[in-house]
């Protein structure tokens, strides 16, 4: 039997990869386009990149439960 808090992370994690495909499907069309995009569209793809770049580094946070990124050498 799973505990509370295996349940939260398990459906936490579930719907940040839900997200994360969304945002990847996005960025796979996006990138499809012709290569002479509008400025909107690069702002749509940039946004698209960072939102699954972010995706996978809280879910990877939550999966460790480690930061992928040393906060003491920039102290």
């Amino acid at each position: 039997m799973k505990t509370d808090n295996e349940i939260k992370h398990d459906i936490c994690i579930e719907v940040l990869n839900e997200y994360l495909n969304a945002f990847q499907i996005n960025e796979k069309a996006m990138r499809k386009l012709p290569s002479s995009l509008t400025r909107k569209e690069r702002v749509e793809l940039i946004y698209y990149q960072e939102m699954v770049r972010n995706i996978k580094m809280v879910r990877d946070y939550i999966d460790t439960r480690t930061e992928s990124i040393n906060w003491k050498q920039y102290l």
